[in-house]
């Protein structure tokens, strides 16, 4: 264990205590091994450890060792000074620090030498490589450790650091700070952007430094967050990852449970270095497997034992190129991944590429939520000069709660005068009617039909370039199908434009007029479902009023002009607790027709593309492991399992008094009603 321990194992972390840590886990192994080898005694040795803190390079007398290592060559003492100078400026740089970059043009390429030590006594002159000068350096400051310059520890760490980033190793192993690029010091950005070709994100600026002191054909193992296989910022990775630079042996996909009590979801993955790509790329589905069983899964999937769920995949990674902004979606079905060949996308010019688009995907107004001009409905007494304004909501699907109004005074410029913050993008789209969808949600079925108004940046709306149906793109966006083509862009809870964009756009779906039908039935029972909520634009009245008076909307709103009230039977003469249990059984059958209008909507388009049944399970069960949503999520109870008195029954009253209230206080001129 010793010689492992010294000759074999090198690491580097910001953190003394990290570093401490490690020494102190090797150090355990190593006894544990040499008792297990009947050793009589186990001596720790020195280990290649070093903390890469930012203050090692600020100590007094380093100048004279590097005079001493360069002799009288300027050139090589001021490439010295260059990366000295590189600490002392960049605070938290550690192991990004491009230490060959700095100094390899004055050096000879290691490959040519023959890994000829370079001593004191050589002529610096001479040419060497970069490792062998460090090398001498690291022996000169060990030599000279007594000396009153060089008892510093840190001096001792920080050219340790040099010596140890600028060798080649067989295997680099990180699991690096994660966070995105503008979370960077100032000064580590700028690095950043200057010496490395990958931007996007902390981890992959460690891992293009690992691929740069790994030897070919060498191995670079990481624990990364998910977010790299779907997010647009790492496409250019993504794209050389499944490409030409080098191949990845294998990409497991861990989930939440492996860092301790961090929520981030990861992906584990071994990547050859300087090796061919192999076509086929391995997966391993874990990231549904509880915390305490993952490992115990992982070892039995790579041991070929059999699992009641498909974890193990493998992929044609020229199938991830085909697809716009290359999404590592491994486990999306063949099917899926085949409608990409489609030239016709929802978006291109969002998505980034040359296609052609069926629709524009676009956020909308930045309005700052100033109060000036932002409002809730029942605020306003008319909407003249005012607009419904969409902000996507938590739950858009079929029909979006549009709770909220813009003064528009003006075409709104008396709004973008208010502030520099006020933007109005796509401002020609306004008013016309579209697709909303929410923007951050954990689950599928996410689009809702959109009568007209003003959109916000949060948003997000789908309008047809051409003559399309906007029911029958209802129908299709809410389908089973095109969960799992969304899905295969990302898997996070964002949904942006480019990737809603990227997705292909079956035209044949267009001229399929039952699409339409069943849509449109199914935002008429949304909307009647709204109808018992006081706060939506769609409010008639309590459930324990309906089907006692004469129904209207109660609210004045533009969106109520294509609605018509779905009238309830006569109830006046029904006991509280009987209309109660009918309104009750009225919304379960009315979820119930919901569901059954999308199941018919997914036998549809699944007939017409010909999907065979096996795929189309596949597709729903992609949908329950991608998203927080669980099979039982979607089936409704039934109506008659509605007990005599409803469990809601004093939320039904509540909502009765509420409703008496606000009729009360609206009958009033200046809305005061007086108590005796």
């Amino acid at each position: 264990p010793q010689k492992i321990l010294h000759h074999n194992l090198y690491g580097v972390d910001l953190d003394m205590r990290a570093c401490q840590l490690a020494a102190f886990n090797l150090y355990l192994k190593g006894r544990t091994r040499a008792e297990a080898e009947d050793a009589d005694s186990f001596d720790m040795p020195e280990v290649g450890i070093v903390c890469a803190d930012a203050t090692i390079a600020e100590i007094d007398g380093v100048e004279a060792v590097f005079e001493e290592i360069a002799g009288d060559d300027e050139e090589v003492e001021n490439a010295l000074r260059r990366i000295l100078d590189a600490f002392e400026e960049v605070h938290g740089l550690g192991s990004l620090l491009d230490v060959r970059g700095t100094l390899g043009d004055l050096f000879e390429d290691d490959a040519d030498v023959g890994g000829t030590q370079l001593t004191l006594g050589d002529d610096p002159r001479e040419s060497h490589t970069l490792a062998q000068v460090l090398h001498s350096l690291s022996d000169a400051v060990e030599e000279q450790r007594e000396a009153d310059s060089f008892l510093a520890q840190d001096l001792r760490s920080f050219v340790r650091l040099l010596d140890i980033l600028a060798q080649d190793y067989d295997v680099a192993l990180m699991n690096p700070p994660y966070g995105s690029g503008n979370r960077m010091p100032d000064v580590v950005q700028d690095y950043v952007e200057e010496n490395y070709r990958y931007k996007a994100d902390f981890y992959i600026s460690f891992f293009e430094a690992c691929n740069r002191f790994t030897a070919e054909n060498g191995r670079v193992g990481m624990l990364i967050p998910r977010q790299f296989m779907y997010k647009g910022r790492f496409t250019e990775f993504r794209e050389d990852f499944v490409g030409s630079e080098g191949s990845f042996d294998f990409l497991a996909e861990f989930g939440i449970g492996v860092l301790d009590n961090a929520t981030v979801r990861t992906v584990g993955s071994v990547v050859d270095t300087g090796a061919e790509q192999n076509p086929v790329g391995n997966f391993y589905r874990l990231h549904d497997v509880p915390t305490e069983r993952k490992e115990t899964k992982f070892t039995d999937l790579l041991c070929g034992v059999d699992d009641d769920v498909k974890r193990v995949f493998e992929v044609p990674l020229q199938e991830f190129q085909r697809i716009p902004r290359t999404p590592i979606c491994y486990s999306a079905p063949q099917s899926v991944r085949d409608l990409y060949q489609r030239d016709l996308k929802l978006d291109a010019d969002q998505a980034g590429t040359e296609d052609k688009s069926a629709c524009w995907a676009v956020p909308g107004v930045v309005t700052s939520n100033d109060d000036r001009f932002v409002r809730r409905h029942w605020e306003i007494t008319n909407f003249d000069g005012s607009e419904p304004l969409s902000n996507g909501g938590s739950d858009a699907w079929i029909f979006p709660e549009i709770d909220e109004v813009v003064r528009w005074t003006q075409n709104g410029r008396i709004m973008k005068r208010s502030s520099s913050s006020v933007r109005t993008p796509n401002s020609h789209l306004y008013g016309r009617s579209g697709l909303t969808w929410t923007h951050i949600k954990e689950t599928g079925r996410r689009f809702g039909y959109y009568p007209g108004g003003i959109f916000s940046t949060n948003g997000f709306m789908l309008f047809p370039r051409e003559d399309i149906s906007l029911w029958t793109l209802l129908a299709a966006m809410n389908s089973t199908l095109y969960d799992n083509l969304f899905l295969s862009q990302t898997t996070e809870r964002h949904w942006s434009a480019d990737s809603i964009g990227a997705v292909p756009w079956v035209s044949e779906l267009e001229g399929m007029t039952n699409l339409q039908k069943k849509s449109k039935k199914q935002y008429q029972i949304k909307s009647d479902i709204q109808s018992s909520n006081p706060t939506s634009p769609q409010y008639v009245g309590p459930s324990l009023l309906r089907g006692v008076s004469d129904e209207e909307f109660y609210h004045e709103h533009p969106h109520n002009k294509e609605l018509t009230i779905d009238q309830r039977q006569d109830r006046t003469a029904a006991p509280i607790v009987e209309a109660s249990r009918e309104e009750e059984r009225t919304i379960l059958e009315q979820k119930q027709r919901l569901e059954t209008l999308s199941e018919e909507i997914d036998e549809i388009i699944f007939s017409h593309l010909t999907i065979p049944e096996e795929q189309r399970a596949e597709m729903r069960d992609e949908i329950f492991f991608r998203t927080s949503e669980d099979p039982d999520d979607r089936e409704v109870p039934n109506s008659e399992s509605v007990p005599e008195v409803p469990e809601n029954i004093d939320e039904q009253v509540k909502d009765l008094v509420h409703h008496f209230a606000m009729v009360a206080v609206r009958e009033e001129d200046d809305g005061v009603v007086p108590l005796h």
